[in-house]
This record gives structure tokens, C-alpha cells and sequence, in this order.
């Protein structure tokens, strides 16, 4: 009973200080989610104003398209303003990513590669790929590596020669 009398008060104190510091914790994870949902909503809306360009833009009509010759028909200087725009929203998205402030992104991998596997794409990738932090520019040649990997014939193996 005497050591409650002496140690009552500290023992209440923290106590408190514990519970404080839960509560804050508990807070802080729920803020960080709300603003990672908010982050991703801004990115989705922004993601939607590039895209609506595609379709209301004529001289972006060829973006998309697989059967390109870049030789006899090179690439416009819109369709390069506009990929580069493109470029830097998914760096600026990938480094969001990776800084904890957007949740991870299921299928980035897949939309990296079936973009920049486009003719247009590809060929303003190179160009802009020089003025990308370099931990991006690693991201996007490793997801294309994966692609071109995908699409190669494999090796038949000994067993089946």
C-alpha cells in the first residue's frame, strides 16, 4: 500500500503517456492513409485530363498505334511535347510511390511496358530518358528488358532438341 502512495502518481503518468502516445500513433497511420487515398486521387484525375488529350487532340491520333514508321513518318513535335508529359507525371507518380506517399501501384510494370513498347513512346523515351533521375530511368529499362524477354522466343531446352 505505502509503495502505491509513493509510486501512484508516476505510475498514472505513464500510464497516460502510454496510452497518449497509442492514440497518436494510431492517428498518425489513419492521416497517412487518408492522404495516401487523397494522393491517388489527384494522380487519377491528372492521369484522366493527359488521357482525354488522346482522344480530343487529332494530331495525337497516332500515339497509340503499333504500325508506325518513325523514318518516312517521324514523330511530331505535339506528340513529343505530349509523351514527355506522360513521362514526367509517371516519374513524378513513381517517385511518390516510393517515397510512401501514394500505396503501391499493382500492374505499373505492365502499363510501362505495353507503352513504351509503342513506337512513339519508345522513341521519345530515349530522348527524354536523359533528363529522368536516374532511379526512374532504371525502373522503366528494367520493366522493358521484362517485355522483350516476354516476347522472345525461348531457347529450346537440351532435353526437348
Amino acid at each position: 500500500m505505502q509503495w502505491m502512495v509513493i509510486h501512484g502518481q508516476d505510475t498514472l503518468e505513464t500510464f497516460g503517456l502510454i496510452v497518449s502516445l497509442s492514440l497518436a500513433a494510431v492517428s498518425f497511420r489513419a492521416d497517412a492513409k487518408e492522404r495516401k487515398i487523397s494522393n491517388l486521387m489527384a494522380l487519377a484525375d491528372s492521369h484522366r485530363s493527359l488521357w482525354m488529350q488522346v482522344t480530343e487532340k487529332p494530331e495525337l491520333t497516332r500515339l497509340l498505334k503499333k504500325d508506325l514508321d518513325l523514318k518516312t513518318h517521324p514523330v511530331s513535335a505535339a506528340e513529343q511535347r505530349f509523351v514527355h508529359l506522360l513521362i514526367t507525371q509517371l516519374a513524378v507518380s513513381y517517385t511518390a510511390m516510393k517515397a510512401g506517399m501514394l500505396p503501391e501501384m499493382t500492374g505499373l510494370r505492365k502499363d510501362v511496358q505495353s507503352f513504351f513498347s509503342l513506337p512513339i513512346p519508345n522513341h521519345v523515351w530515349i530522348w527524354s530518358s536523359e533528363f529522368q533521375e536516374p532511379e526512374f530511368v532504371m525502373f522503366v529499362e528494367e520493366c522493358l528488358r521484362e517485355e522483350s524477354r516476354a516476347q522472345s522466343p525461348q531457347e529450346p531446352s537440351p532435353q526437348e532438341g
